[in-house]
């Protein structure tokens, strides 16, 4: 009970201090949105991984952002110019404020870049990677200056969320930030670990207002709970909707469904920096024992394309070569093991969330007529995802999408060799090393010709399927589904067109009668 006497008072104070979210309440106006797990953190660059991004978007902001089409467009910056191809200046918008009350300023921005490449918990430094150094030119106006030329900076600060600086005399950038305080069009309300993320409407949003009041980010990590929520009216939309499931919910009157191709693949990744994986013919023999259609068939429905390599197609990057789906090839698999010095086999440990079970044991059936014995290990993503970053999985099922669409995001992140101080291999969990690889992805991002940079991350999409450091498995589709019922309360029904990048941004939903 004393906790929950302090809460109140800390919540009460918060509601006081923070005039621009809205103080009334209106039940009418509560969207209650399901995702498939949980939001790992409330500090913007202490993760990097999508159920995140699509919550601490509604709260903040960056300089610049995407539209629902992957277009680059204005947000905290009204404009930007390039003086030399090494200087990005950026005029800042005039007029708004933090939930807290503060003016938004350059110092904020400063502050901001800053942190995310210092901050020892960032996962977001390796969008900062060509950053070198910053300066405010007047309140309304930064400059950043770059290493070298770097074309897809703006993609980039679509991931840096600007925060408040804290001022010279209380210096936060090494506290994780607990109380989210952004410019967005929501404020935070509270979080229930495990349960929900609460949000209202900020009244003096400096854009056009949101139409609905009050958002629940809802954690359901059930498939099948997930639905029924949906079904049973106790939840208004769901991010992802189980394969196995849009059928049915199609069939359902008042349930709309949504199927869009998206940006991510599916891997296997490994630890490469020990046998049996370290031995890059093991990992050939891995992709060719599998049988991917098998796998989407029994499991996704159809609701996915076959991965020939390790990119979408809606990727800047993607190399038509690897366009073709990698066929099971038992006999050159078994070849490769032998000649690897495996021709008995060998035991593993399979990591994966709670959800993908299924698709694990469909893995582990193929790979046993390769003599890999696989016991599997199921953990939820707020469990899995921490012990991937901190580099403990021998062998795991994971996803990557390149939000920014451009391969840089998956070569910089989760190819290139780890380099703290540099910001790359951020997300490189199994540890693989390519000096050449690192050399062709370094170069890539200096190229300010388009169709030479696009030849440039070919070759690099060419050396990866030579080298596999994971493996492509499939593409799923982003499978979304919401309620065109009249709302209890009689709330109005949801108007929503889904975003490529996969965030759900409550500000672009809208309701009718």
């Amino acid at each position: 009970m004393r906790h929950r006497i302090s809460f109140l008072f800390i919540f009460s104070l918060f509601l006081i201090l923070n005039s621009h979210c809205a103080k009334k309440q209106n039940i009418q106006s509560l969207l209650r949105i399901a995702l498939e797990d949980e939001v790992q953190t409330l500090d913007p660059q202490a993760q990097n991984e999508s159920v995140s991004w699509s919550v601490l978007g509604n709260i903040f902001e960056g300089l610049v952002a995407f539209d629902r089409n992957m277009k680059i467009i204005p947000s905290l910056a009204e404009s930007w110019e390039n003086p030399d191809e090494f200087t990005w200046r950026f005029r800042l918008r005039k007029g708004v404020r933090f939930h807290n009350g503060k003016e938004f300023k350059a110092e904020d921005v400063v502050y901001t870049l800053r942190r995310a490449k210092t901050y020892s918990a960032s996962k977001i430094k390796s969008y900062l990677i060509a950053l070198d150094s910053l300066k405010v030119l007047d309140d309304w106006t930064v400059e950043l200056i770059t290493k070298r030329s770097y074309p897809v900076l703006l993609n980039k600060l679509t991931f840096v969320f600007v925060l408040p600086a804290p001022g010279v005399s209380k210096d936060k950038e090494d506290e994780s930030i607990a109380q989210p305080i952004g410019t967005g069009p929501y404020c935070f309300i509270e979080w229930k670990k495990g349960q929900v993320v609460k949000l209202v409407a900020n009244e003096n949003y400096w854009n056009s207002k949101p139409t609905i009041s009050e958002v629940w980010f809802m954690a359901i990590p059930d498939d099948y709970q997930r639905v029924q929520a949906l079904l049973n009216g106790s939840v208004d939309l769901i991010r992802e909707a189980e394969e196995s499931e849009v059928t049915r919910l199609r069939q359902t009157k008042g349930i709309k469904v949504i199927c869009k191709p998206g940006l991510s693949v599916t891997y296997l990744g490994f630890n490469v920096k020990k046998l049996p994986f370290k031995n890059k013919r093991i990992r050939q023999a891995v992709s060719l024992a599998l049988d991917r259609e098998d796998i989407i068939t029994r499991h996704i429905f159809g609701e996915a394309l076959l991965a020939g390599g390790p990119l979408s197609q809606n990727v800047f990057g993607f190399n038509p070569k690897w366009s073709n789906p990698i066929k099971k090839n038992f006999e050159r698999a078994n070849q490769l093991l032998e000649s690897a010095g495996f021709p008995k086999g060998f035991s593993v440990t399979l990591d994966v969330v709670h959800t993908a079970k299924d698709i694990a044991e469909t893995i582990k059936e193929q790979l046993r007529k390769l003599k890999i014995e696989i016991k599997i290990k199921l953990w939820d993503w707020t469990e899995l995802y921490p012990r991937l970053c901190r580099g403990e999985s021998d062998f795991f099922l994971t996803g990557w999408g390149c939000s920014s669409g451009d391969a840089s995001d998956l070569f910089d992140d989760c190819v290139h060799t780890a380099d703290t101080k540099r910001g790359y291999g951020e997300a490189n969990h199994g540890g693989y090393s390519n000096q050449k690889l690192d050399k062709l992805i370094e170069e890539s991002s200096t190229i300010l010709d388009s169709s030479l940079r696009l030849e440039k991350l070919q070759q690099i999409v060419d050396l990866f399927m030579e080298e596999l450091p994971l493996i492509p498995l499939y593409m799923r589709n982003n499978i979304y589904a919401f309620s065109e019922r009249p709302r209890p309360l009689g709330q109005n029904k949801i108007i929503w067109e889904p975003r490529q990048d996969r965030r759900v941004y409550a500000a672009e939903i809208g309701v009718k009668q």
